[in-house]
């Protein structure tokens, strides 16, 4: 028997709305010497019988049933069943493009290249807009040698699994030698998986054609919760990615602030559904936002390197919180403080922390990163000799390069 030239992964949880999208446009697929695992992950949906009736009907499908809605498994699957010379994923939700396969697996065979990826369509069903996601204006061939010049034209582009194919043999090296740090999962799994998979890279292929469709809508949206677990992951994948650009030879400057950016893009997103979470009421959200701020290592991240979209995403959810503060949550809103401006509210003093709270123009103000008006609300106070100023005065100006 003739072994598959590609491994397809799939797992299906709850998406009735979108499997017969994603199934179609694989067993539509112009390169049809395949064999896809497709995973029913414990849906309580239709999503099981669909998956059976299309198994059923075309043997290139080996249909899985898991009991319980699972993570992590796709390490295990593939390493034990693909027979493929190559692998791709595709998420239950998403769809590929007809000539999805054709197109990269040529490119693969023809380049020589490590990785393959193509640009994608986002759909998303929320805002009701579709835009492309390329990894450039024309194909591109990226070598480590080349890696670090290139990183920040391609970082977006290598954070997911999606929209690419991968070679079999160093998809079971890399899972081999990194079995326990995939095992852990998390939200950020796919980015850890494919900085861990660009180690062994030598030439990474960039396409132009858009033959990936990445679909956005409520539900894969609401999976993405910030919680202590996901917090651990968000820093695995941070030292994946710094490991893999010295290993390269590219943490510079530049490359490093998109390192960092794409840290706090993740806690963004993290805190963003908290936010939007309606099973919690504003006391338990700034509760749980407190916990994620106290973190050693996030402060820790803050004071080593500060890149551009940080301090928005800081005062954004700091604004919220303030404008939403509930009975007892002092404690958490000060942890978020600390975080926004650590050298000054490091050594805030609760009685002088007390009075701030009790300011709401000179707080907010210190929230917005309005600096020189600070300096002058203060000072304007201070003048008209209303009491409590001169210390937030002194101790401001004494850390004033930390707010100019």
């Amino acid at each position: 028997m003739n072994e598959p030239l590609v491994t397809i992964f799939t797992q299906a949880y709850n998406v009735e709305n979108y499997i017969r999208q994603c199934v179609e446009s694989v067993l539509n697929q112009t390169c049809g010497n395949f064999e896809w695992i497709l995973v029913d992950n414990g849906s309580t949906d239709h999503t099981r019988e669909i998956i059976r009736e299309y198994a059923k009907n075309d043997k290139r499908i080996k249909a899985v049933r898991v009991e319980k809605n699972t993570k992590g498994f796709f390490y295990d699957m593939i390493v034990a069943f693909g027979r493929g010379k190559y692998v791709a994923r595709l998420d239950s939700d998403d769809f590929w493009d007809s000539r999805y396969l054709e197109i990269l697996v040529n490119e693969m065979e023809d380049s020589g290249a490590d990785l393959v990826c193509c640009a994608a369509l986002v759909v998303d069903e929320i805002n009701n807009k579709e835009y492309y996601r390329e990894p450039s204006r024309g194909d591109r061939l990226v070598t480590r040698e080349s890696f670090s010049e290139q990183y920040c034209q391609i970082e977006i582009n290598i954070n997911t699994y999606w929209a690419k194919l991968m070679k079999r043999d160093l998809v079971t090296k890399v899972c081999d030698a990194n079995w326990e740090l995939f095992r852990k999962g998390g939200w950020c799994g796919d980015t850890i998986f494919i900085y861990s998979y660009l180690n062994e890279c030598h030439t990474i292929k960039f396409l132009k054609d858009v033959l990936f469709f990445y679909r956005i809508h409520k539900k894969n949206m609401s999976k993405t919760m910030m919680d202590l677990q996901s917090l651990e992951s968000c820093f695995r994948a941070f030292d994946v990615k710094k490991n893999l650009l010295l290993k390269f030879h590219a943490w510079n400057e530049k490359n490093k602030d998109k390192v960092y950016g794409a840290f706090w893009g993740s806690v963004d997103t993290f805190l963003r559904n908290i936010i939007q979470n309606d099973m919690w009421d504003n006391r338990n959200k700034i509760e749980k936002m407190g916990q994620i701020f106290s973190d050693a290592r996030v402060l820790k991240l803050r004071r080593e390197y500060m890149p551009d979209n940080a301090w928005m995403i800081l005062k954004t959810h700091m604004a919220w919180c303030y404008v939403n503060m509930q009975e007892e949550c002092e404690n958490a809103f000060l942890k978020m403080l600390i975080v926004l401006e650590p050298e000054f509210f490091s050594e805030i003093t609760q009685e002088q922390y007390r009075f701030l709270l009790s300011e709401k123009i000179l707080l907010s103000l210190i929230i917005m990163g309005e600096k020189e008006e600070v300096l002058q609300y203060l000072q304007k106070q201070r003048m008209e000799d209303v009491g409590g100023y001169d210390e937030i005065y002194n101790m401001l100006i004494t850390f004033r390069s930390n707010i100019e």
